[in-house]
């Protein structure tokens, strides 16, 4: 199962490009929306997410192939999360999957997740990431991390999630279907 965490000021593209090629591949995913089911991205659409938060217990985190954080200004409400700073160490610590795009890398660096690991992320927030090495890349997977740098580089973030959670075949047939290298 992934887990994509939703808080109001999301990046809707980075969020839903996310979970609509994770479905388009048969991966298994919920929406998890922090402290609420009702979430309104950062151009006023609203969602509403599976689950929320706290209804992931120990055992689905346990179970949880991959998190994915989606970028905006709702970013720093993830920062502060403890519950998703726990779930996120968890994963880490599982030799699970940890996906961020836009700002969210910072949410992975304030978790202590960065250190050492190169990673790519919206340009303004390079600087809020000093213990990793920052290569200017659309997507940077480094281990069990992978990053991206933000709305612009959704879909080959998405697919990049998809070549980790299947395998490169299945991304090339999704790419070739969205028409993207046409």
């Amino acid at each position: 199962m992934v887990y994509i965490f939703f808080t109001d000021g999301f990046e809707e593209i980075e969020g839903l490009t996310v979970v609509d090629v994770l479905r388009r591949a048969d991966v298994q995913c919920q929406m998890v929306g922090m402290g609420k089911t009702q979430i309104t991205g950062a151009h006023g659409i609203r969602i509403e997410t599976d689950i929320e938060i706290s209804q992931l217990d120990d055992q689905a985190i346990l179970e949880a192939e991959m998190i994915v954080l989606p970028g905006g200004p709702g970013t720093e409400s993830l920062k502060t999360s403890l519950s998703l700073n726990r779930i996120a160490n968890e994963v880490n610590d599982n030799g699970k999957y940890l996906a961020a795009i836009c700002a969210a890398p910072t949410a992975l660096s304030a978790f202590g997740l960065l250190v050492g690991k190169k990673f790519t992320c919206y340009p303004a927030c390079i600087e809020d990431i000093p213990e990793g090495k920052h290569l200017d890349e659309k997507v940077v997977r480094d281990g069990q991390i992978i990053t991206s740098k933000g709305v612009g580089t959704a879909l080959e973030f998405a697919l990049e999630l998809v070549s980790v959670l299947k395998d490169d075949d299945t991304a090339d047939q999704l790419s070739h279907t969205m028409v993207m290298h046409y």
